[in-house]
């Protein structure tokens, strides 16, 4: 799909579709490496928002990466967005990066910030989302936008009620089992056999608790990322696992995989979701990190594989 961005307007409308949620209190942008769009990324407003270290971290990633322009758009009011816009183009722009314009919408209008005409902060230019040509371009290559992220990070939320009662009982008899002698080879072969057999069908509590818990382990945690391919089994698996793993360091590894998975398949709204619960689950894990990392920067299947086989 290939979408041109000629005016403000197109910009505020094709976030929404990259990101898969109507943003809402969020300062996103649009990455440039030469004259191609390339990243997608957001930030949500908070109650005590700091912009420029934000961007200063941003603008280091990117740059690493020789991307050295970017396009802001903020959706949210006055003036809370408009003050966090002005911070990140700052914190931006001392960094090195070149910063191409930066917006604000709210209430299908358009405010240039910064532009110092009366008018940008009145009245703002009024776009008409659902019927431009980029939204139906993107809805035909397949892109949906659901309401909020809420609505995306629910697919991957723990399970809950009997079903939760019933994991935590599973990991905890897989915990105090897992200490048994098996050797590493015997082990990884039983990682793969789990696996494969969840891709046949759903694993039981007690099967799936046993790979978790063996997928903690970072030696057995890279031998199952050996494994991944990108397919609807595998994204299915994965977030089956992440799900039934709960909110604690469990999460983390299935997380990570999923959106590793993801990422294979170009999907980058499933594997941000995906990468955010992994470190969420366990902030200090530095694989964990990384995949994070290789979302927000976009990274593509090809360069992803070429990665992984390295």
């Amino acid at each position: 799909m290939e979408i041109r961005i000629a005016e403000p307007a197109d910009a505020a409308t094709i976030i929404p579709y990259l990101l898969g949620y109507q943003p809402k209190d969020t300062l996103t942008f649009l990455a440039v490496q030469g004259s191609r769009m390339v990243v997608a990324g957001g930030q949500l407003l908070t109650d005590d928002p700091d912009g420029r270290q934000a961007a200063h971290q941003l603008a280091h990633l990117l740059l690493a990466r020789g991307m050295r322009a970017i396009l802001l758009v903020g959706y949210g009011s006055y003036p809370a967005m408009n003050n966090l816009i002005e911070q990140t183009v700052d914190g931006l722009t001392e960094a090195g990066l070149s910063v191409l314009g930066a917006i604000r919408v709210d209430d299908n209008r358009i405010w240039h910030v910064g532009c110092g005409e009366p008018n940008c902060k009145i009245q703002g230019q009024l776009y008409d989302p659902a019927g431009s040509t980029v939204a139906a371009t993107a809805t035909f290559a397949g892109l949906q936008v659901v309401p909020d992220r809420e609505t995306l990070e629910a697919r991957l939320a723990p399970v809950t009620g009997a079903q939760q009662q019933a994991m935590q009982t599973a990991i905890s008899q897989a915990l105090r089992t897992i200490g048994r002698p098996l050797s590493a080879t015997d082990t990884m072969d039983r990682v793969e056999t789990l696996i494969a057999d969840a891709l046949q069908e759903r694993l039981c509590d007690a099967r799936a608790a046993q790979l978790l818990v063996l997928l903690a382990f970072p030696r057995f945690r890279d031998h199952a990322v050996g494994l991944l391919h990108h397919s609807q089994e595998q994204i299915q698996v994965w977030t089956d696992l992440t799900r039934r793993a709960g909110a604690g360091r469990l999460a983390c590894t299935p997380a990570t995989l999923l959106a590793l998975t993801a990422l294979l398949g170009g999907d980058g709204i499933t594997a941000g979701i995906a990468a955010e619960r992994a470190t969420a689950a366990d902030p200090d894990e530095p694989f964990a990190r990384l995949v994070e990392e290789a979302v927000l920067l976009g990274l593509s299947p090809q360069a992803l594989r070429d990665a992984l086989r390295g």
